[in-house]
């Protein structure tokens, strides 16, 4: 595949929520990586967060956002979709729990 992602872990604190996801791509270029954090059963109006990241063919990036903070007894999706230069989608996450 043209990109490819593992590692994806979600944390949550006081302060919010921590994601950490490593991703490649078969090509380099400057890609756009945006995450939508939203409780179960609604859905995302906006990305909560959003980073660019420049990747050099083959090679690996590590990414690290930080989402804003969670209630207490609420279950939450994490999506995560990858954008080209262009905002050209390119790979779409399945969903987290």
């Amino acid at each position: 595949p043209p990109f490819s992602y593992q590692g994806v872990r979600a944390t949550s604190d006081a302060n919010g929520v921590s994601v950490d996801v490593d991703l490649s791509a078969r090509e380099g270029g400057t890609f756009h990586v945006q995450f939508y954090l939203y409780p179960f059963g609604g859905r995302p109006a906006a990305p909560t967060a959003d980073r660019t990241l420049a990747l050099q063919s083959g090679a690996r990036g590590a990414l690290r956002l930080k989402l804003p903070e969670i209630s207490d007894g609420t279950l939450y999706k994490l999506s995560m979709a990858i954008f080209d230069d262009n905002w050209t989608m390119r790979k779409c996450s399945p969903t987290y729990a």
